[in-house]
């Protein structure tokens, strides 16, 4: 067969056959595989001849997380670095919601007000006994915030 690209005849191996045939592909090949891999290597490169993705300043890895293997081979990158929260809540407000989620093993915690922002909680923040929290149990809170985000303490079941 001919390639399009380059005009010259090439083969279509039993093995490429076997290839297509298993990913579903009914047409063969326009192209030798030289200039199909060519092409590839082109849609892989951005316009200044780098490979898109591969910059450390674009990487959602954070910097140093290329190239690290682990003894299988295996590439090890961390996961994506969180923002921090852009929600900022006044500090000292008494205000009540329910509890979306209780770790217990993690000892902390995810609250909801009735205005809808949710709320971090530690079990040193409760006031209450915080096995005794569950899903959906109404609590009064004083808002805090840290790092992390808003954050809920003194917290105490609604009776």
């Amino acid at each position: 067969m001919p390639c399009a690209a380059c005009q010259e005849g090439f083969v279509w191996a039993a093995g490429e056959q076997a290839f297509f045939a298993s990913k579903g592909f009914t047409n063969p090949p326009k192209s030798c595989r030289g200039n199909r891999q060519a092409r590839k290597n082109q849609r892989e490169m951005g316009s200044n001849g780098v490979r898109q993705g591969a910059s450390p300043d674009s990487c959602p890895y954070g910097e140093g997380a290329h190239g690290r293997q682990g003894s299988a081979g295996n590439t090890f990158r961390p996961a994506p670095r969180r923002q921090a929260s852009t929600i900022t809540v006044e500090p000292g407000v008494s205000t009540s919601g329910q509890i979306l989620k209780v770790l217990q093993d993690r000892s902390f915690g995810f609250i909801q007000d009735d205005g809808g922002v949710e709320y971090y909680f530690h079990q040193d923040g409760v006031d209450d006994d915080f096995y005794a929290l569950t899903e959906g149990t109404r609590v009064s809170f004083v808002t805090d915030s840290s790092p992390r985000g808003p954050r809920a303490v003194q917290v105490a079941r609604d009776f």
